[in-house]
């Protein structure tokens, strides 16, 4: 972009002018292009969003533990309805791993009441729960079966911001996720339908097909001889 720069003499164009002349200095800022337009609202859906690691167990690290997931980088994504897996040698990922992988879910939890609610975390290999960014279970380490690790927390009524850590080192895998309300008297794994993760909007249905032009008329007869 370029500018034309003038040299005016002020006093010169009052004496021409005769008058008041009024004088407006504009900042000319370069265009930078059309806003991008907002992105559309998603819509939440029953379940937790899962984003899937590969381990390998890096040299360094015996995968006895939860990784540092800041220093991976994911493979895929996918979601799940709840986080209620038993203890299984087949439980595959999506691309078929059945060892050497970690897992995020992440979503939110719905709770029905406020109060003290206790939660479990029942895996195989680690796993850590975390609520509104605050960690409330710790069930980490390299396992050889099931282990179950409960707390309480004291929450409010209503939407949580719920994100639970998991790894899989090798042999069997499984993780449950269970919780016991206020004054409840057993626990129970975590339904679905208070597991929430947002979903980008379906796209919307394409334009109608125009009609089909009309038929051709016949051709005209020959002329007679």
């Amino acid at each position: 972009m370029q500018y034309e720069h003038r040299l005016v003499d002020l006093e010169k164009l009052l004496q021409q002018a005769g008058a008041h002349l009024l004088v407006l200095l504009l900042w000319l800022v370069p265009a930078t292009g059309a806003p991008a337009p907002p992105p559309p609202p998603s819509y939440p859906t029953n379940g937790l969003s899962v984003t899937y690691y590969n381990l390998n167990c890096p040299q360094g690290w015996s995968c006895k533990s939860l990784p540092t997931f800041s220093s991976l980088t994911a493979s895929s994504w996918f979601n799940t309805p709840d986080l209620n897996y038993a203890s299984s040698t087949s439980w595959a990922m999506p691309n078929g791993d059945t060892s050497q992988y970690a897992l995020k879910f992440q979503g939110y939890i719905n709770l029905p009441s406020g109060g003290v609610w206790t939660f479990q975390l029942n895996s195989n290999d680690g796993s850590q729960l975390f609520l509104d960014g605050t960690l409330i279970v710790d069930n980490d380490g390299y396992m050889t079966s099931m282990v179950a690790t409960s707390a309480t927390a004291t929450l409010s009524a209503g939407f949580h911001d719920l994100e639970v850590d998991y790894y899989q080192r090798d042999t069997a895998a499984g993780i449950i996720l269970s919780w016991k309300a206020p004054g409840g008297s057993s626990l129970s794994a975590v339904p679905t339908t208070a597991l929430y993760y947002f979903m980008p909007p379906p796209p919307p249905p394409p334009p109608p097909r125009p009609p089909p032009p009309p038929p051709s008329p016949p051709p005209s007869p020959p002329p007679p001889r």
